[in-house]
């Protein structure tokens, strides 16, 4: 059956090829969340380096907005949460964005169901990636299986050097380190899921410990925290920032020292802008995520149902499909990670604060 539905994708596809393409467009499919929109990154470079102002991103205005932090430039077609039908079929205002200029090579960076919901009707010459789904693959001129192994830049770059030779990845992977004078600890205690989170009261005994020897912020989305619960760090020296967009995450980040986080999308964020990170990992493996280089640390209670290697997450599918403990995370204790942590930013050489005592 599968692949039935393959022979009958490719036959569309190749009905759909005879108009006219723009010869030198190339489109790139990758709306993401914030994690993979940096993961992404490397093989944009590789790309906007060869194409340059012919190459058009399709994305998110949030995705725009960390690709505009890397690439001065580059074009882009925005979408957004209102183009979907049912949130997972692409609608006909972006389709026809592109199919009324036909890019010669459009490259699928996403690959899933909303993004073959995009290139179905489309009549580029090439179509490059890979998907999910693998009965989807017939959509696809050039076509490859998404690998298991880490790591997650690698995905996108596995669909890139169909088109380009890549000499050295682990040249182009990490990102430059960038330390600031502020010398202040961003904590920020959310993930994608809940089970990739550390308990929030922890994280408020940490942020408290912390703030005892050096500056710390706790930052957070706008509403995420109850206000009775931002109770539990008054009295403290901490300081507070709630956020209420992807720039003002941006700037806190940009002005702090050191990142702590989860497995989630702001700590690779704080990569890209060239912050060390300390990072708790719980029910996914970090050989999959965990940014490049020598000023990142991560810590993780390993237990019997934790991933093993080349298993990007636990068997509950990270939590997802529900776990009945989550003693991965709760039996990763306070003192263990300020003890870790601060060991850390000793090695950095963050600046502590000094406390006057008056008498």
């Amino acid at each position: 059956m599968i692949y039935f539905i393959k022979i009958i994708l490719q036959f569309f596809r190749k009905l759909f090829l005879k108009e006219r393409l723009d010869r030198d467009k190339v489109v790139v499919i990758s709306f993401h969340k914030i994690g993979d929109s940096v993961f992404t990154i490397p093989a944009l470079k590789v790309l906007f380096e060869k194409f340059g102002s012919n190459l058009f991103v399709v994305c998110y205005e949030e995705n725009k907005k960390i690709y505009e932090l890397v690439f001065k430039g580059m074009n882009f077609i925005i979408i957004n949460e209102g183009d979907f039908y049912f949130r997972r079929f692409v609608g006909s205002r972006i389709r026809s964005r592109i199919k009324n200029a036909p890019p010669k090579i459009i490259v699928d960076l996403l690959g899933n169901i909303k993004s073959a919901s995009l290139l179905f009707f489309q009549k580029a010459e090439r179509i490059y990636g890979f998907n999910e789904k693998e009965y989807l693959a017939g959509i696809y001129s050039d076509y490859i299986s998404k690998r298991k192994t880490p790591h997650l830049i690698d995905v996108y770059l596995d669909v890139v050097e169909q088109i380009i030779p890549i000499r050295d990845r682990d040249s182009i992977k990490p990102f430059q380190n960038q330390l600031y004078e502020t010398n202040y600890i961003l904590i920020h205690p959310f993930a994608g899921w809940k089970a990739k989170e550390w308990n929030l009261y922890k994280y408020f005994e940490l942020a408290k410990k912390i703030a005892l020897e050096y500056t710390c912020v706790f930052t957070f989305p706008k509403n995420s925290i109850p206000v009775d619960e931002l109770e539990n760090l008054k009295g403290s020296e901490i300081i507070v920032r709630e956020t209420n967009s992807i720039d003002e995450l941006i700037d806190i980040i940009k002005s702090a020292s050191v990142f702590v986080g989860n497995d989630s999308g702001p700590l690779y964020l704080a990569n890209l802008l060239g912050k060390p990170t300390f990072s708790i990992y719980g029910p996914t493996n970090p050989q999959y995520s965990l940014p490049f280089g020598d000023k990142h640390r991560f810590i993780q209670h390993k237990i019997k149902c934790s991933p093993k290697e080349n298993e990007q997450y636990c068997f509950t599918d990270a939590g997802r499909k529900g776990c009945p403990e989550f003693i991965c995370m709760n039996n990763l204790y306070l003192e263990e990670v300020y003890s870790s942590f601060i060991k850390f930013a000793e090695e950095l050489g963050i600046e502590k604060i000094v406390r006057i005592i008056n008498d």
